[in-house]
């Protein structure tokens, strides 16, 4: 691992990644929110007219290629945590000292933590433009797994140690 202030420190990067986490459950929940407003000030007057303010949109294909997004995005969580021990690995093997060896497992960590919270967030953010277009509130399904996928990022400290330890430890018999 390079001396150079400008490369940031395993703790720099445990500390970074929640927050970055935390922005985009923000954003992705401050967007559905927005859209389910929108939607409760579209209802027609008692005995009026219907309004119809957005788009006239077939929120059934977006719905079913959220579905396909969410059938996506839940298992990738698991498959990238797996490869990014063998990534970790990898990245470790090339160092001799534990803080070099910490500091490349970090970058592993931190570039698998923002993919699988891509994957995460884009199905949840189809979801919330499904609600902001349509009105349709079977969008916010995608929000709240995409959510909890989030949420479930969150934790970084034990994340780290673990694939750290993962990526470290010898194992017999394999």
């Amino acid at each position: 691992m390079d001396s150079n202030p400008s490369t940031p420190s395993a703790d720099q990067v445990v500390k970074t990644a929640p927050i970055l986490v935390l922005g985009l459950l923000m954003g992705l929940i401050s967007f559905a929110g927005l859209g389910a407003f929108m939607k409760t000030q579209n209802q027609p007057a008692p005995g009026g007219p219907p309004t119809n303010a957005t788009a006239p949109v077939d929120d059934q294909y977006l719905l079913l290629g959220m579905g396909g997004m969410l059938l996506i995005a839940v298992p990738a969580q698991f498959i990238l945590a797996k490869l990014a021990v063998g990534r970790a690995k990898a990245a470790a093997e090339e160092f001799k000292t534990e803080q070099d060896k910490r500091g490349a497992i970090a970058a592993v960590f931190m570039v698998t933590t923002v993919t699988r919270a891509a994957f995460a967030e884009g199905a949840g953010l189809l979801g919330a433009m499904i609600v902001f277009l349509t009105g349709n509130l079977l969008g916010l399904v995608g929000v709240a797994i995409s959510a909890v996928l989030l949420v479930l990022l969150l934790p970084a400290r034990s994340r780290f140690d673990r694939l750290c330890r993962d990526a470290t430890e010898t194992r017999f018999g394999m």
